[in-house]
């Protein structure tokens, strides 16, 4: 067996994410392995087709691009592969589907990127790629954020306010806190505590109280503004309330996927097209339409028709449908994968959510997305997979 190298000195080209060598490895994937670890050790007949896909999908990529997807692709980090993955399976998909993708175009009023511009089939949208992915306590990137979170909370919360700290990326380095500390309170001290507490009180701490998004070389944070209660002033508090996942998987996957679509849905500000989350949530329970549905429509009281043409009933407020009435009609579909990787390609079809708000014009896709229908009567429908990725029926499925 070839020994396994690391990243750094990986003898792959750049238009090859997996080299080109004997392999006599049938072992299956180990307890605490990483995908693309097991994938460049593994002999079976399985693996190699996974190998020989994934190559091909990065010589597809344009050059520009993969000095920084590849090293993503080949991290032994679960979540800097996935979330690597789950790009390169867009532009893959979008591409072989008759659209053009510039990768991190520019956009107006804002010095962010989205992951990709979408151009064809007579549409022009933006597309973002997330992941509410499951970074353990445990592991180093856990050990990143706790250090974060230790820093802010050496900080006092002066009597007004308390944050709530939301963590979308993990960077791969420790991060600077002193800037952060300084922009926190400086943000904090700008707020009315008694106007955020009658906002707060009129709808719920999560849809009404100021956010503040933070980013920093491949750290991806979200603070909320927690307006402290009479009772609570004079204490001598930390400056960090509490700590929530943007990561699904460490309270439910419903509350994850809230916190990743709030955090997307305005972080590029006023764009010139519509932009669409594309979300892949591969978290230990799996994630179903049912929390799909009520991230994005909220939780209602009733039938789902009812609280569609009447949002009073709507008692927990969702991406697009509130209490009260319509929102983020900017960002207004939604695609979503579960359980997705690269042995399961042809077998799961991402699902493409949209908006009911009136006059929302909407992007076209493609058909191998399988629609949502949320009212009516109307079937999921999407074209195969394995056509669109030239593979035969049955690919990926034998174990040998």
């Amino acid at each position: 067996m070839a020994p396994l190298l690391p990243t750094s000195t990986y003898p792959g080209s750049m238009t090859d994410l997996f080299s080109f060598r004997p392999r006599n490895d049938r072992a299956p994937m180990r307890p605490n392995e990483s995908t693309f670890r097991f994938l460049d050790r593994s002999a079976s007949r399985r693996s190699e087709e996974v190998r020989r896909l994934l190559n091909e999908w990065v010589a597809g990529l344009p050059e520009a691009g993969r000095p920084d997807l590849i090293p993503r692709l080949r991290s032994t980090d679960e979540d800097t592969f996935e979330s690597a993955f789950w790009e390169l399976y867009l532009y893959t998909t979008y591409s072989r589907s008759g659209y053009r993708l510039t990768d991190h175009p520019d956009v107006p009023n804002s010095p962010n990127h989205p992951d990709f511009k979408v151009d064809g089939n007579g549409t022009v949208f933006y597309l973002e790629a997330v992941r509410p992915g499951a970074t353990g306590p445990d592991t180093a990137a856990g050990r990143r954020l706790d250090d974060v979170a230790a820093a802010l909370g050496r900080v006092r919360a002066e009597q007004r306010f308390m944050v709530g700290l939301s963590f979308y990326e993990v960077g791969p380095n420790a991060l600077p806190t002193t800037a952060l500390r300084l922009r926190l309170t400086t943000w904090l001290g700008e707020l009315d505590p008694d106007s955020v507490a009658a906002e707060v009180a009129a709808g719920s701490l999560f849809d009404n109280a100021p956010r503040l998004p933070w980013s920093h070389e491949g750290w991806e944070l979200e603070f909320l503004a927690i307006p402290l209660r009479a009772k609570a002033k004079g204490n001598e508090l930390s400056l960090v309330g509490m700590i929530g996942p943007g990561r699904a998987q460490w309270v439910n996957n419903l509350e994850g996927l809230r916190r990743v679509l709030a955090y997307k849905a305005n972080y590029y500000g006023v764009l010139d097209h519509p932009l669409v989350v594309a979300v892949m949530s591969n978290a230990e329970f799996r994630t179903d339409d049912n929390d799909f549905e009520q991230a994005l429509f909220g939780r209602a009281v009733g039938r789902r028709e009812d609280s569609i043409g009447d949002p009073r009933l709507v008692v927990e407020g969702g991406h697009w449908l509130t209490s009260r009435g319509w929102r983020n009609g900017h960002a207004p579909q939604v695609i979503a994968a579960s359980a997705l990787n690269p042995w399961s390609i042809t077998q799961i079809h991402p699902r493409l959510w949209t908006t009911l708000e009136p006059d929302v014009v909407v992007p076209s896709q493609p058909d191998w997305l399988s629609r949502v229908y949320i009212v009516g009567n109307q079937a999921a429908d999407a074209s195969s997979l394995h056509a669109l990725f030239g593979l035969p029926p049955g690919w990926g499925e034998s174990e040998s």
